[in-house]
């Protein structure tokens, strides 16, 4: 099993790879970048509302996550696999 990064990362070591998968994580945050954590209590009702909002781009990630490993391997011979996703907070 590989452990995938971000796009770049995946697209520069997809092509060298024996493995039987690539394992990708996706984390949501309130913000738009992940230093926008936030603290897992307290927060306002908008937050959660902007983390649910961000937890969409989970799709668009495999869906360029899979683009990339086509490229690399059009067989599918490589699983993606997402074993790790959720909302990250400071605390």
């Amino acid at each position: 099993m590989a452990c995938g990064y971000d796009h770049g990362w995946n697209e520069t070591h997809a092509g060298g790879w024996r493995a039987d998968g690539l394992s990708v994580h996706y984390y949501t945050v309130r913000g738009a970048e992940s230093k926008d954590k936030g603290p897992s209590t307290g927060f306002p009702v908008s937050d959660w509302y902007a983390v649910l909002r961000n937890a969409l781009g989970n799709e668009s990630f495999i869906d360029r996550t899979t683009t990339i490993m086509d490229r690399y391997d059009a067989q599918r011979r490589v699983a993606t696999v997402m074993d790790e996703w959720g909302a990250w907070h400071t605390t």
